[in-house]
């Protein structure tokens, strides 16, 4: 199935035009806070005989479901757990009408049929570190990642933790819906030689995202693609780590904005004149070519992403893995941006190529512009925008 999906959504696009897809974008306020009265029911099949009601205030780190699971723990129930009931802007008070209406009760049995109190209680995100920021260290090593920094501010990122220091770093992030994140990092190395550094996103489990790279000029600036959260992902570590482990000045910033995956395909598009420069960022390896590689600020989501120059080509190029979600939330994204093409002047044309790879080639005006190719066998997929050099 996984793999039939690539060849499904080149045939839409191949087939249909559709108009342009109407796009919100949420707020940059990081958490806006609710608060009411949660009433808990409590019975047994669907009849209510007894309720927990908790006034709480929480921001949109918690769902409601969430803030539930929390009270579920607070009550001292005698029958099972129904359901519950949020009243926004309700006080305790002003719940006990509601509550005596829904149970067909006189107001003055409500309160012979509560379990539990009706407490006040908070519920917000709370970092796990909170930044120290070192004095010295940003003195030192905030020129490193400054003027990186006002760039991402500039382009609509907000900065939602930030912190130096005299060694590794790391916090927490809780981790938006609808949104893209990305991170600098720096340490300033002095005249040691043959240093590395890494910025990693982790979770529990395993290791998300993340890049590597040598100090040079006495210091080190890292920045990770932009990281587009799995649904079930909730939270994520970042953290940036020195080899070999020295006290080295250090820096680490975390940024987020909302995801708008169409817009970011678009710019990538238009870059394409000069080479995509305004999203390089990590020095990479050189090629055969003599040419250097370079991260991409942009990923769409893919954790592989890179710009890439040869004799004869700029390229902006992702790798990926059928097997990894990832890639199946990116053809998601793809597939309506590829069905407004054909309404733009872009030709589709698929073909086999010489490693036996099915590619679908989309040109404008002659002129080849991007390319997807397949290789279902080795669960393997590349997706290319790229310009030849005149």
């Amino acid at each position: 199935m996984r793999k039939t999906i690539l060849a499904l959504l080149l045939t839409v696009f191949v087939c249909t035009a559709f108009a342009q897809p109407t796009t919100t974008s949420a707020t940059l306020s990081r958490w806006s806070q609710s608060k009411g009265t949660f009433i808990l029911w409590y019975g047994s099949g669907k009849v209510v005989k007894e309720y927990a009601a908790f006034q709480a205030a929480f921001d949109d780190s918690y769902t409601e479901q969430e803030v539930v699971n929390e009270l579920k723990k607070k009550v001292f129930k005698s029958s099972t757990y129904i359901g519950y009931e949020f009243k926004a802007n309700f006080d305790c008070n002003a719940a006990q009408g509601f509550i005596a209406r829904q149970l067909n009760v006189k107001m003055k049995e409500v309160q012979d049929l509560r379990v539990g109190n009706c407490t006040q209680l908070s519920y917000d995100f709370k970092k796990t570190v909170e930044p120290s920021v070192d004095k010295a260290a940003f003195a030192v090593i905030n020129p490193v990642i400054a003027e990186r920094e006002r760039s991402l501010l500039s382009d609509g990122w907000q900065k939602v933790y930030s912190d130096y220091g005299s060694d590794a770093l790391a916090t927490e992030v809780k981790l938006k819906p609808g949104h893209t994140y990305t991170g600098l990092g720096g340490f300033y190395t002095g005249v040691d030689t043959g240093v590395t550094a890494k910025i990693l996103v982790t979770d529990s489990k395993s290791l998300l995202t993340g890049f590597e790279t040598f100090a040079r000029d006495n210091a080190v600036l890292l920045e990770l693609n932009d990281f587009y959260p799995q649904k079930n992902q909730s939270t994520a570590i970042f953290s940036v780590h020195p080899t070999p482990e020295k006290p080295y000045k250090s820096a680490i910033a975390v940024f987020e904005k909302p995801l708008d995956f169409k817009r970011d395909f678009f710019r990538l598009l238009d870059a394409r004149d000069d080479g995509f420069s305004a999203y390089k960022t990590n020095k990479r390896r050189m090629n055969t070519d003599g040419f250097y590689s370079y991260s991409s600020a942009i990923s769409l989501g893919v954790k592989k992403a890179r710009i890439n120059e040869t004799k004869t080509t700029m390229e902006y190029m992702l790798e990926m893995d059928f097997m990894d979600p990832e890639t199946l939330t990116f053809l998601d994204n793809l597939l309506p941006v590829l069905q407004e093409l054909p309404a733009k002047g872009y030709k589709a044309e698929d073909y086999k190529n010489k490693s036996g790879g099915s590619v679908t080639e989309i040109t404008k005006d002659g002129e080849g512009v991007m390319m997807l190719v397949s290789y279902p066998a080795k669960n393997e997929a590349y997706f290319y925008i790229f310009k030849s050099k005149k």
